[in-house]
C-alpha cells in the first residue's frame, strides 16, 4: 500500500514539474517572435522611442510606463503604455521638413468602452492636431491587434510631438490603456 501511494506521489510531482517547466518555457521563449529584432533603419529616420516624457508634472508613473512587453494576437512588442487620461511629449530636434510619423498602437485590454488617441505637433507652444484614432477593443475585434499608424507631418525646427490619451466619447476610464510601439519619423517623399 505504501509503494502505491509513493508511486502516486511521484507521478503528481512529475506532473507538477512538467507543468512548471511548460509555463517557464512559455515565458522565456514567448518573446522570441522576431518582433524585437532590429529593423534596418531608413536614411533620415528619427527613432522616438526614448524621447517621450510626461507633458505635465501631474502625470505620475501610474499613467505613463516605458519599455513594457505587450502581446497582442501572439505578437510581442516593447511598448510605451499610456493610461487615460494622460499626455506625453517628445522633442523632434533633428527632424524637419515633410515627415511621416509611423508606428504601432493597440489597446492593452479587450474590455471597456474604448479610448481616444490624439497627436499634436507643437510649434512655438501652439498645438496643431495631426491625427486622431479611436480604439474600441471591447466591441471591435480588429482593434485587438497591433494597428499600424501613420500621420504626415510638416516639421519645423524645435517642434514637439504631443500624444494625448483620453476616455473618448463614452467618458468611462475603465481599462483605457494604450500601447505604442516603434514610433519613428521617416522622411516623406513629396510629389515633384
Amino acid at each position: 500500500m505504501e509503494s502505491t501511494s509513493a508511486i502516486c506521489l511521484l507521478m503528481k510531482w512529475q506532473r507538477s514539474a512538467l507543468l512548471i517547466f511548460a509555463i517557464s518555457a512559455s515565458f522565456i521563449y514567448g518573446g522570441c517572435t522576431g518582433a524585437g529584432r532590429n529593423q534596418p533603419s531608413i536614411e533620415g529616420e528619427v527613432n522616438l522611442t526614448f524621447r517621450f516624457v510626461p507633458a505635465n508634472s501631474g502625470l505620475t508613473g501610474t499613467n505613463f510606463k516605458e519599455k513594457l512587453g505587450v502581446i497582442r494576437k501572439g505578437l510581442r512588442k516593447n511598448a510605451m503604455i499610456l493610461v487615460a487620461p494622460s499626455s506625453v511629449c517628445a522633442s523632434l530636434k533633428g527632424a524637419s521638413g515633410p515627415m511621416m510619423l509611423e508606428g504601432w498602437a493597440t489597446p492593452v485590454f479587450n474590455v471597456g468602452d474604448g479610448l481616444e488617441m490624439d497627436m499634436f505637433v507643437r510649434r512655438a507652444g501652439e498645438p496643431r492636431l495631426v491625427g486622431s484614432r479611436y480604439f474600441d477593443a471591447g466591441r471591435k475585434f480588429e482593434d485587438r491587434d497591433w494597428i499600424p499608424i501613420a500621420f504626415p507631418l510638416d516639421l519645423g525646427q524645435d517642434d514637439q510631438l504631443e500624444i494625448d490619451v483620453s476616455a473618448g466619447p463614452q467618458g468611462d476610464l475603465s481599462a483605457d490603456w494604450l500601447a505604442l510601439s516603434s514610433l519613428r519619423l521617416v522622411p516623406r517623399k513629396t510629389a515633384p
